[in-house]
């Protein structure tokens, strides 16, 4: 049963995901400099959350940028073999499902509550 729903979650993903991709790709974008912009925009979300303490603007930013990995994940497959760059870069910046959103949040969160930093309160 679980096998099922992974299968038919997959098809709507890539449903979702493919058509975006392959406009991406049409208009001379590489898979690499979306994974940076993910990347870079889950770093500016932590940010926004850790100085501001505006928890839900930081949700939101760091959650869509988080879902680049699904287009640049669509727009690899759609052009064929990655390099050897763009898998290292692909593997480092989305090591894990949550890496992008887990590792610069967590250095940023660590900086803050260490120099005494909180949100404020409403």
């Amino acid at each position: 049963m679980a096998k099922i729903f992974a299968v038919s979650a997959r098809a709507v993903v890539a449903r979702i995901s493919d058509t975006p991709a392959r406009a991406l790709l049409r208009a001379g974008v590489s898979p690499n400099v979306v994974t940076a912009i993910g990347t870079l925009g889950v770093i500016a979300g932590s940010l926004v959350f850790a100085f501001t303490g505006n928890y839900l603007a930081g949700t939101i930013i760091v959650t869509l940028s988080a879902f680049t990995d699904l287009l640049d994940g669509a727009m690899a497959r759609a052009r064929g073999p990655a390099g050897k760059f763009g898998a290292f870069l692909d593997s480092t910046a989305t090591g894990s499902p949550t890496a992008r959103s887990s590792e610069p949040s967590r250095g940023i969160s660590a900086t803050t509550t260490a120099r005494g930093a909180r949100p404020p309160r409403s």
